[in-house]
């Protein structure tokens, strides 16, 4: 499982997903021009949040702008999946949103 979430006085709040789904969704969010700093660069080269837990998400906009560029032409394999990739990116592009707009550090956890 993957876990995104902040944490406000209330404690965690954020997404629990299978991991597999979030794989396909960050392939298909694939582009050429990676830069660190959102949750792109860490999972393409394997590096950053594959080796911590948690671990924190450096520029959430930048993560924000990744999920939205998702594109199920970059995973055809899964496309049985493409409805379920489409919820979870709307719930995930919701979240950062949420945190970023209220100054929430976010993270990304395996469980």
């Amino acid at each position: 499982e993957v876990v995104i979430y902040f944490i406000t006085q209330q404690g965690k709040e954020g997404y629990e997903m299978w991991d597999g789904y979030f794989e396909n969704l960050l392939d298909g969010c694939y582009n050429d021009k990676i830069v660190k700093g959102g949750i792109l660069y860490g999972y393409m080269t394997q590096e950053e949040w594959c080796d911590e837990s948690p671990w924190k998400i450096e520029n959430v906009w930048l993560a924000l702008n990744e999920l939205k560029m998702f594109s199920e032409e970059k995973v055809p394999e899964m496309q049985i999946m493409f409805k379920k990739l489409r919820d979870i990116q709307q719930k995930l592009i919701s979240l950062l949103k949420y945190a970023s707009e209220r100054g929430y550090d976010v993270f990304i956890e395996y469980n």
